[in-house]
């Protein structure tokens, strides 16, 4: 049996367009919650579009909050965290917990989802640049 539920807001191109009811079965709870952390990942999606990292971040956590075999939330968040690597000075031990917060991410996403070529290449780029900085002989990264 479905019933309507209350309107939830959906996002399009990074704006708000329109409500549209969502339509839940009875088995509830647990559907909810992986509704509302994909909704959570979209919405990070969109913030990290508009450069607004650390509310995706939040985002994404939630979302894995809510569905810790969200794949794609783990990756997303580890973009992040792998393009903030850039704006930290070598050795800097903000660049070393990225460095880190991004690997253990970029793995988690291609655990999950071990198929997904997008994650394999993400989690390469990552140990591409812990490895050129290791060799620079700047900070040590703990894979």
């Amino acid at each position: 049996m479905h019933h309507v539920g209350s309107p939830i807001l959906w996002a399009h191109g990074g704006k708000d367009v329109a409500t549209r009811p969502v339509v839940r079965t009875t088995t509830g709870e647990a559907q909810r919650k992986l509704l509302i952390a994909q909704i959570h990942n979209e919405r990070g999606v969109c913030r990290y579009k508009l450069v607004c990292f650390d509310q995706a971040v939040q985002d994404y956590t939630q979302a894995l909050a809510l569905n810790p075999a969200l794949a794609a939330a783990y990756y997303h968040r580890a973009t992040i965290h792998y393009r903030l690597l850039a704006g930290h000075p070598k050795g800097s031990s903000r660049k070393q917990a990225l460095g880190q917060q991004a690997m253990q991410d970029f793995k988690e996403a291609v655990r999950r989802d071990p198929n997904n070529i997008e994650f394999k290449e993400g989690l390469q780029s990552c140990r591409d640049e812990i490895e050129a900085v290791l060799n620079r002989g700047s900070s040590k990264f703990q894979e």
